[in-house]
C-alpha cells in the first residue's frame, strides 16, 4: 500500500469515527430533553396540586351563593391537567405549542383564583 492511499484510508478512519461521535451527540441532548421534560412535568404537577387543594380550601368557605364562581377555577385546572398529560406524551415538535397553552391556562386560573380570594366572603 502506498503512502497515498494509507493517507486516504487514514482520512476515512477518522471521518467516520467523527460521524460517530456526532450520532452520538443526539442521543444525549434527547436524554437532557426528556429529563427537563420531566422535571417540567412533575413541578407543574405539585403546582396543579396545590392550586386544587387552594381552591377546594376556598370553594368550601364560599357562601352557597357564591359557589358557582368556582366552576371557571375547576374547568381550567381540569384543563391544565389535560395539558400535562399530553405534555408527557408530546413529541418535541408539539411539546412548546401545549407548554405555551397549559401556561397560559393555568395564568387565567391563577388570576381567577385570586380574584375569587378577594370577593369570597365566606358562609
Amino acid at each position: 500500500m502506498n503512502t497515498k492511499s494509507l493517507l486516504s484510508l487514514l482520512l476515512a478512519i477518522f471521518a467516520l469515527s467523527g460521524l460517530s461521535v456526532k450520532a452520538a451527540s443526539p442521543n444525549s441532548a434527547n436524554d437532557a430533553y426528556s429529563k427537563a421534560v420531566v422535571a417540567y412535568i412533575e413541578a407543574a404537577n405539585k403546582e396543579m396540586a396545590t392550586y386544587q387543594k387552594d381552591a377546594d380550601t376556598l370553594a368550601g368557605q364560599a357562601a352557597d351563593n357564591e359557589r358557582q364562581a368556582f366552576k371557571d377555577v375547576y374547568a381550567k385546572l381540569d384543563r391544565c391537567d389535560q395539558l400535562l398529560k399530553q405534555l408527557t406524551d408530546a413529541t418535541p415538535r408539539n411539546f412548546d405549542k401545549l407548554k405555551a397553552e397549559y401556561e397560559k391556562t393555568r395564568a387565567d386560573m391563577v388570576k381567577t383564583l385570586d380574584g375569587l380570594r378577594k370577593t369570597t366572603t365566606g358562609k
